[in-house]
């Protein structure tokens, strides 16, 4: 009886295996839409180039303000701003400064390596 069952479980294994691997082999709505995305990118760069940046303003503040969060001993006092009547009320002190958590200081994933995994992902769906 315990042989059925690892050969039952083996065998539902391969059936999900393969079930994945051919519902995978057509495009999906996000491929086509990241390639049309890619392709504007493409073209909206060939027509206006980079931004002429020569001081790297933005950059050099975002630099600051994660090096000055670094520091535990910073101590910074937030408050709200009351629409009604113009007025600030504090709200006590605080940890580091209102940076967006998706502000990226350097490029997380390179769009050229991403393809790659793509085309390794693809290639190991056909091969199973």
């Amino acid at each position: 009886m315990n042989k059925k069952r690892v050969i039952g479980l083996i065998l539902a294994g391969v059936l999900i295996i393969w079930v994945i691997g051919f519902t995978r082999c057509d495009k999906s709505n996000d491929d086509k839409q990241a390639e049309q995305t890619e392709q504007l990118q493409k073209q909206s760069s060939s027509k206006l180039g980079m931004p002429n940046i020569k001081n790297f303003y933005e950059k050099s503040m975002m630099k600051t303000i994660m090096e000055d969060c670094d520091d535990s001993n910073l101590i910074t006092y937030a408050y709200t701003k009351n629409e009604m009547t113009g007025k600030f009320t504090y709200l006590g002190e605080a940890m580091g400064y209102g940076l967006p958590y998706g502000t990226e200081y350097t490029m997380v994933l390179n769009t050229q390596i991403l393809k790659e995994l793509q085309k390794i992902q693809k290639q190991t769906i056909q091969m199973m």
